[in-house]
């Protein structure tokens, strides 16, 4: 397994997550005062604050992810199922290097607990 290659990447997308929530918070800090304009400002502002703090969870536990992905790799655990302990299978871990588990179990998974599904 190339676990330089997958901590590289993993590193990469921690450094993309921590500068996007950086500028989101800045951008909250700037945003206009959401009580003055008309009520269709205030409305749209409401939805483009929503948007921003659904956008900044997400993020927050792909944080987490990435973080817990990198300290498997510390402790040697990196490419191993949470569930049984096999294998993550190499394109798995090629397209969602912070992924804990092999496909089998994520699928299982999610048919227990499916991921929410976006609003429109």
């Amino acid at each position: 397994m190339k676990t330089e290659d997958y901590r590289q990447k993993l590193l990469k997308e921690r450094e993309r997550l921590v500068h996007q929530m950086s500028r989101v918070e800045t951008e909250a800090k700037e945003a206009p005062d959401m009580h003055s304009g008309d009520t269709a400002d205030r409305s749209v502002a409401g939805e483009e604050r929503e948007e921003e703090l659904t956008t900044a969870s997400r993020d927050t536990a792909l944080l987490r992810q990435v973080d817990a992905a990198l300290q498997r790799i510390a402790d040697g655990t990196y490419g191993r199922c949470l569930a049984d302990g096999g294998p993550i299978e190499e394109k798995r871990l090629e397209a969602v290097p912070w992924a804990q588990y092999c496909i089998r179990h994520q699928s299982q998974k999610e048919s227990v607990d499916p991921p929410p599904t976006p609003t429109l």
